[in-house]
C-alpha cells in the first residue's frame, strides 16, 4: 500500500499558482474550441479524422495542443 501525503499550497509560489490556474483556463477554452469543430467535421464528413488539426486561437505550446487533441478524438 502506498501511503499519499496531502497537498498544502502554502508554501508554494503563488506566482506560479496563478500560471498554472492560467494555463488551466487556457487548456480548457482550446479543448473546448476543438471539440466544437470536431463535432461540426464529424457531422459534415460522417467520420472523425485521425489527427485533429491544431487551431490557431489560444497561447498554447504544441505540445498542448497535440494532447488535447488527442483527448478530443478519444472522447
Amino acid at each position: 500500500m502506498i501511503q499519499a501525503y496531502k497537498f498544502s499550497s502554502k508554501y508554494t509560489n503563488s506566482n506560479k499558482i496563478q500560471k498554472i490556474y492560467a494555463l488551466s483556463l487556457e487548456y480548457k477554452k482550446y479543448y473546448t474550441n476543438l471539440m466544437k469543430k470536431s463535432i461540426q467535421d464529424f457531422f459534415k464528413e460522417g467520420k472523425l479524422h485521425k489527427y485533429l488539426p491544431p487551431l490557431s486561437i489560444g497561447k498554447l505550446s504544441e505540445r498542448y495542443k497535440q494532447t488535447c487533441g488527442s483527448q478530443v478524438r478519444s472522447n
